[in-house]
């Protein structure tokens, strides 16, 4: 035999046996054997991928090594062999993740990858052992992270440089970034232009062991549009107790904000179409209240006409019918102010100290003939000129005169005798008016709703159901209180209010 031919037959002998041994390696080895091409896509597996997973050889083959993870972490494990040491070839141990089986059972696995440099390419040889045995309860940890994933709020976890750290699906749906683009980015990505620093103080109350309470705020997303949302900050501790992180939930809030605006908006157009028809009522009442002066301005026109017709103007019937008619143009001028005054919303009016005495007189100004013309009898009490109070005055005037029309309407179309008392009273700490009418009284069945708004007992087109709510709403802010009462067996609502702003009656 030709020894050089003898000598390649021996070579190609020994080659096969040296593949024959590493083959028989390759499949003896106890973990699962993955071998993955620069994209991710599986070029070889052992009978311990088989085994473990659920699936042959010809199933994997071309697959992305992702086909063996559940869904839900996908996208968070793309890219793992972006983090090796090409240079040295270092190993990536430890690196726990969740297996998911071809029939879809999911277990705890441990991974440890290394960068192949071959002729044919730089690969990644995937070392998979099951471990989901290991210790009781290990499997809990990948449960959780799946219902971190599948939360319906943003989960995002963030270095104590505000560097992002994880990123599940909620914070990819609500800022617009997928886990790869957002992961290892600083997390003032998300800060809209006007607030650069705002996560920077946040984290640094937290490394100042301070609570960060729910708060809302305003970031902005990939595609530059704000979002509205609320956000919930905790600190992360190591195993040491070492500060090393912060966990962050945010939610959506901008369907609340949208119904909260919407929901402010009605009451705004509730108030105001209280008010128009408060003022429609008013207006109705005010034509008594001015026709009774326009009447004596006429009365005493017509006398001083007739006297100059005949030539004999005696000079103190002059002066008499001159001095009716300015006394009664000063009435009605006063009507005019008060109604000026009443009309207005008054709800930004500073506090300010205001006479008791001039309130009462501006609500009596716009509804007394009215009272006088249905034979209502009013008892008005004598009030302490030095009684004050600070409040906005227009709102005062506007719920007082609520009270005193809400009692005109119970008394008016009674029968017996028709009366309304105000009352007005102080102590050291409040001033306390009281209206007291003496009609049918408020069923007992009906005085837990009588301050609800829309609630009301009048006559269908006789009221909003708004005044007494929107009164009891202007006195909470002045720090009173509205109350329905007995008195003597009449219906009395009483109106408290503080002598000092801020301070609130205790009961």
């Amino acid at each position: 035999m030709n020894p050089s031919l003898g000598a390649q037959k021996q070579s190609g002998e020994a080659s096969q046996d040296g593949r024959q041994i590493l083959e028989a390696l390759f499949e003896s080895v106890p973990e699962a054997v993955v071998i993955s091409d620069e994209q991710g896509c599986i070029v070889r597996v052992n009978v311990q991928v088989e085994r473990l997973f659920g699936y042959s050889r010809d199933e994997l083959r071309g697959q992305p090594i992702e086909i063996l993870l559940p869904e839900q972490f996908r996208q968070v494990h793309l890219g793992l062999g972006d983090h090796q040491d090409h240079q040295r070839g270092a190993l990536d141990m430890g690196l726990e993740r969740c297996g998911k089986h071809k029939d879809g059972k999911e277990f705890l696995i441990d991974v440890m990858r290394s960068p192949l440099q071959t002729g044919q390419g730089n690969l990644h040889l995937s070392l998979i052992r099951d471990v989901s045995n290991r210790e009781p309860g290990t499997g809990l940890r990948f449960h959780l992270a799946a219902l971190v994933d599948s939360s319906g709020d943003a989960i995002i976890g963030e270095t104590m440089e505000g560097v992002i750290t994880s990123w599940n699906r909620s914070a990819e749906r609500i800022f617009g970034y997928s886990a790869p683009e957002a992961i290892g980015k600083p997390i003032s990505m998300l800060l809209p232009p006007a607030r650069p620093d705002e996560e920077l103080h946040i984290l640094g109350s937290l490394k100042r062991g301070e609570t960060i309470n729910a708060y809302d705020a305003v970031r902005t997303r990939k595609d530059g549009r704000n979002v509205e949302v609320s956000i919930t900050m905790s600190p992360i501790f190591d195993p040491l107790g070492n500060l090393v992180g912060a966990s962050k939930v945010a939610r959506d809030i901008s369907d609340r904000k949208q119904m909260e605006t919407e929901l402010e908006v009605r009451r705004a157009q509730a108030v105001a179409s209280a008010r128009l028809s408060a003022l429609g009522m008013m207006a109705g009442g005010i034509a008594h209240e001015i026709n009774n002066p326009l009447a004596v301005i006429h009365a005493s026109a017509s006398d001083l006409m007739e006297m100059a017709e005949t030539g004999n103007v005696p000079l103190q019937e002059l002066q008499a019918a001159s001095s009716r008619i300015k006394q009664t143009a000063n009435r009605i001028n006063k009507i005019v102010k008060s109604l000026r005054q009443t009309a207005r919303e008054g709800s930004t009016d500073p506090f300010q100290r205001a006479s008791v005495a001039e309130i009462v007189e501006q609500a009596l100004e716009l509804c007394k003939e009215r009272f006088r013309v249905h034979s209502v009898r009013l008892e008005i009490p004598k009030i302490d000129p030095t009684l004050h109070i600070p409040c906005r005055e227009v709102q005062i005037v506007q719920v007082l005169l609520n009270l005193l029309q809400n009692a005109f309407d119970a008394v008016v179309e009674s029968e017996g005798e028709k009366w309304i008392r105000l009352e007005v009273a102080s102590s050291a700490q409040s001033a306390v008016f009281d209206v007291i009418d003496s009609g049918p009284g408020v069923p007992p069945e009906l005085r837990a709703r009588i301050m609800e708004p829309f609630f009301t007992t009048k006559p269908v087109g006789k009221g909003t159901g708004l005044g007494l709510s929107l009164s009891k709403a202007i006195v909470d802010e002045h720090g009173g209180e509205l109350n329905l009462c007995d008195r003597e067996n009449h219906t009395c609502f009483s109106l408290v209010l503080p002598l000092v702003q801020g301070a609130r009656k205790c009961n």
